[in-house]
């Protein structure tokens, strides 16, 4: 499953959010009281750590039916809302069941306990086309927002070190930059 990992602090966040926030493809999953969720087509904010995003052109969301193995049906109109019938294991995200191609996860972790410089490790994941074979391809759509996303990713950020280390983003490189030229007992005083 392809996932995308990067250093962001919450200044950097912005950025991400702006980026999000002016692609018209993109909508937010966001909860709508207990059990219900619906799409919007921007945020002022990151509240939560797990977001859920749509990439609208890949089709309809499925809304699971109550019983496990009942077919799934289209949610009529994801921006008026919906209410879940069957519901993951965590009920602080939209379910949609083991893996649907229209939508990517953006895992928000701007602090990072027990580092030196404090920025935790964040990541967009998509399923891609992992479930292929069971006929559930990702869309053409998707698979090229996925690429550009990625390519903007890496206009954005800076490599850390070694080619296999996540990349970071302007205020997440300086402060890793900064942390690097602390001694060992600064470190603690974090």
């Amino acid at each position: 499953m392809p996932s995308l990992s990067f250093l962001a602090d919450e200044d950097d966040f912005r950025l991400v959010l702006g980026h999000l926030n002016s692609d018209p493809e993109v909508a937010f999953i966001v909860r709508d009281g207990p059990g219900r969720w619906r799409a919007v087509p921007g945020l002022e904010q990151f509240d939560v750590d797990r977001i859920a995003l749509w990439h609208v052109p890949s089709g309809p969301l499925p809304l699971l039916a109550a019983e496990h193995g009942q077919p799934a049906e289209a949610i009529d109109d994801p921006w008026r809302g919906w209410s879940e019938r069957y519901p993951g294991a965590d009920r602080s995200t939209p379910y949609f069941g083991a893996g649907h191609p229209g939508i990517i996860w953006l895992d928000h972790n701007p602090e990072g306990p027990g580092t030196r410089h404090g920025v935790g490790i964040s990541e967009f994941g998509w399923i891609g086309n992992y479930y292929w074979i069971l006929g559930r391809r990702a869309d053409p759509a998707t698979e090229k927002f996925w690429k550009e996303l990625r390519r903007w990713l890496v206009r954005e950020t800076k490599a850390q070190g070694s080619k296999g280390d996540s990349r970071a983003f302007p205020s997440a490189f300086a402060r890793i930059q900064a942390a690097r030229g602390r001694d060992p007992d600064a470190e603690a005083a974090d």
